[in-house]
This record gives structure tokens, sequence and C-alpha cells, in this order.
């Protein structure tokens, strides 16, 4: 720390027009600017115990994020499950083969599947149920021969219905699960 102010005062006194000889150890003259300029000395480098902060600075990259495609969204509605199970029906598989070649056409996006529920039952049971049907489609499309770690599921439970649980159309709208063809992003 004395290291350093020695460097603030040295530093501070040439800036306001002094000169500063440092031919010993000690500073041993300063001197303003309308006093004669001493004779040269021999200098010996002067070594500061401070740490250096660099002002070299990155040079600033602009990236631009770049989608390439929307996202696809495809929907297996409650008649592909059988009412409170996670067990796909014959429509079910059909629309998994639908679903299976609409995913291989765009190569290696990723998939989002989302299980979704009514509110009729806990929604601790909903959750669990929600999850175990996006995990039915998930395995069933890895069955058609889509890689799994295109594959990202995810159970909503109750959490976000598409319309009114107060009826049974409605609850029945609500039972669903979502695929979702993910776009593309790449920074450039």
């Amino acid at each position: 720390m004395k290291n350093f102010k020695l460097l603030i005062f040295i530093l501070s006194s040439l800036n306001i027009g002094c000169t500063v000889n440092l031919s010993s150890p000690y500073i041993s003259a300063i001197s303003f600017a309308s006093s004669p300029t001493p004779p040269p000395v021999n200098t010996v480098p002067i070594l500061w115990d401070v740490p250096v902060i660099s002002t070299i600075q990155q040079p600033i990259i602009e990236r631009k994020l770049i989608v390439e495609n929307k996202p696809i969204k495809l929907n297996l509605d409650s008649v592909m499950f059988q009412t409170g199970k996670a067990t796909l029906t014959l429509q079910g598989k059909h629309k998994i083969n639908e679903f299976a070649t609409v995913i291989q056409h765009y190569g290696t996006q990723n998939v989002l599947i989302e299980g979704h529920t009514d509110n009729v039952g806990s929604e601790s049971k909903n959750q669990k149920l929600s999850e175990n049907r996006a995990n039915v489609v998930r395995n069933a499309l890895i069955n058609k021969g889509i890689n799994p770690q295109r594959l990202i599921t995810k159970g909503l439970g109750e959490k976000q219905p598409i319309t009114t649980n107060a009826t049974s159309l409605g609850r029945q709208k609500n039972r669903r699960v979502e695929l979702t063809v993910l776009p593309i992003e790449k920074l450039y």
C-alpha cells in the first residue's frame, strides 16, 4: 500500500508539471517545471509491487440469432388415449405413424412433447398422468426410428388448459399431448 501511495504521488507530481528525480531508492527531489532541469543521472528501473490492470479490450463481436423456420405444432387429442390412462388407442398409434413421418422430414430438429390433462382428479395425479402420456408418445416415436436425443418430454398436468374444464367437451379437449418441432436457432 505504501508503494502504491508513492506511485500515485509521483504520477500526480508529473501530471501537474513537476520533475521527479528517482536516482536513489527514495525520492531525492521534486521540482516544478519553472526550475532548471537537474543534470542527467543514471537511473535504475523501479519495480512496484502493485497489480497491473490490463487495459487491453477484447474486440466486440456482434452476433445475430437467426431462426430458420417456425415451430410446427402437432396435437394428439384425448381420443388417442384411454380415459385416465397413458395407453395409446389404435387411433393414437396410427397418428404416431403420421407424426413420425413429419418429424423425420425435419432431420435434426428437436421435438418438444408436452402432456396435458383436464382438472378431474388430484393435481399430483394429473401431473404424473401428463408426464406418462408424454413419455408413451416419446417411446412410440423412438420405436418409429426417431433419434431419442431429439425428443424432449414435459408433463404440464392441468396447468395449461386450452378451453374450459366446466364441460365434458372442454375436458376432452384439454386431455391432449402436443408435439412441437422446434425451430432451428443459429448464432451468426
